[in-house]
């Protein structure tokens, strides 16, 4: 038996067949725990309604007679759409939708994003049925950036573990402050009891969570053999030790999620501005060293100078498809001149701030760059983006928001218990500036990063 492979070993290990196997069982298929994340992120059975199905005598492996309301419709701005999950208890994807309404009127392609103004909540004795915000795209959200992750609307998690581990604990599941401890035995619960046959698992591998995790099983599919550190032994693990393999397998998932340079057929994917970039030999990413903001402000030089000569190339239809047109989109695939135009104004800055009368009245000035710098048009960082202010004023009239008490940081740390957020430890924290404006209660809003540090 081989336990420790080392470079001098690599030339007649891989003569052997058998040892060749063993070794490939022994260590697992690189980005496994990829496929075998989203599997788990499909799952239906880990949230609070499944477990009340369990109490009332269910099996980890039975059909739900009867699946959580909250599942019937998917929520968009507009009017809802039938709900793909409908029958089932919630998952990841019941608020990070991808391709389930490409076909439904009014639906489309969606970046792990569910369009809403608010998600929808497990209906619970608190009494919320939505978040106070919608989900935000999921795809390139863990890109690298300045100074690490910072996730959610008011950077709550600066790791992708303990984003997922909190959702699957929280009340996006239906579980309500204080009963962690409860979400996680309910979780490894179905990873112990589940028999390979529900719906999601025949989507994927079709084995058991118990086998699937061991990772060196031979009825294991290639894809779905997760390497050591994904690994955990179900039948003698604790609950903790399988919902933390739960949660990295999903963060894995989760943080391969990027956008694809080319479709499923090997054509390339781009966007008009990414043809823009090319055919016009525009450089498309930042010189070494050199900032984002520094590479808009360069790329806009070149543009306008090659403008001024007359060699700009725009682009008509997309060299990539048969029908020049996009995939999933209706509007026209096009860089032209109007396109050209709000590329020009996106990156042009402002001389001054606050901006003269003079720059003002000139106009030709987006000064978007300031916070969405090329070529990933974000700087990662947080902003006072006035919806806050502007939702609360629509509830209770205007300059309303301006009269609003906010505590100082110092009346906040003396009685959190008013005003932070609730947490596991501290339920009944009565959280009011991390909730939906209200006519019947002006106390409530959402101050976003306000709520920063309240877990510390």
């Amino acid at each position: 038996m081989c336990n420790v492979l080392v470079l001098g070993d690599v030339p007649s290990f891989f003569n052997s067949a058998k040892s060749f196997v063993h070794y490939h069982f022994v260590v697992g298929t690189p980005d496994a725990a990829e496929s075998v994340g989203e599997r788990l992120f499909l799952e239906t059975r880990f949230a609070q309604a499944f477990k009340a199905f369990l109490d009332s005598g269910g099996k980890v492996n039975d059909p739900l007679p009867d699946g959580d309301p909250v599942l019937d419709d998917t929520q968009t701005i507009d009017q809802p759409l039938p709900g793909p999950f409908a029958g089932f208890t919630m998952n990841c994807r019941t608020c990070h939708l991808v391709d389930e309404h490409v076909s439904t009127p009014g639906g489309g392609m969606r970046t792990y994003a569910d369009f809403a103004r608010r998600s929808p909540l497990p209906e619970r004795p608190d009494g919320k049925l939505t978040t106070p915000r919608n989900s935000p795209p999921l795809v390139n959200a863990t890109l690298d950036r300045p100074g690490g992750l910072l996730l959610h609307f008011d950077a709550e998690f600066a790791t992708l573990e303990d984003l997922i581990a909190a959702t699957f604990t929280g009340r996006n599941f239906g579980w309500l402050p204080g009963q962690k401890a409860e979400a996680i035995h309910h979780i490894a619960t179905v990873v112990r009891g589940d028999n390979g046959k529900n719906n999601p698992a025949q989507q994927f591998d079709g084995q058991p969570y118990h086998i699937l995790f061991t990772g060196t099983d031979p009825a294991i599919p290639e894809e779905f053999r997760l390497t050591s550190e994904f690994r955990v032994t179900v039948d003698s693990g604790t609950d903790q030790q399988i919902f933390d393999a739960v949660v990295k397998v999903v963060a894995a998932y989760v943080n391969s999620l990027r956008f694809s340079k080319q479709d499923d057929n090997g054509r390339p994917i781009r966007s008009p501005f990414d043809i823009f970039l090319q055919i016009n030999s525009l450089p498309a990413q930042p010189a070494a060293d050199e900032s984002p903001l520094d590479y808009s402000r360069r790329l806009l030089q070149i543009v306008q100078t090659r403008e001024q000569n007359g060699t700009l190339q725009l682009v008509t239809a997309n060299p990539n498809t048969s029908d020049g047109k996009f995939q999933f989109h209706e509007q026209d695939f096009t860089f032209g001149l109007q396109e050209l135009q709000g590329l020009k104004l996106f990156l042009s800055e402002l001389p001054t701030l606050p901006p003269s009368a003079t720059a003002l009245a000139q106009g030709g000035i987006g000064n978007c760059l300031a916070c969405h710098p090329a070529p990933n048009f974000t700087d990662f960082q947080l902003h006072n983006t006035g919806d806050t202010q502007r939702e609360y004023d629509a509830v209770h009239g205007g300059g309303q928001f301006a009269l609003l008490f906010i505590p100082t940081l110092a009346q906040r740390s003396a009685n959190p218990q008013i005003f932070l957020p609730a947490t596991d430890d501290h339920p009944n924290y009565q959280e009011p500036f991390r909730a939906i404006p209200s006519v019947d209660n002006p106390l409530l809003t959402d101050l976003g990063v306000w709520n920063r540090h309240y877990r510390e």
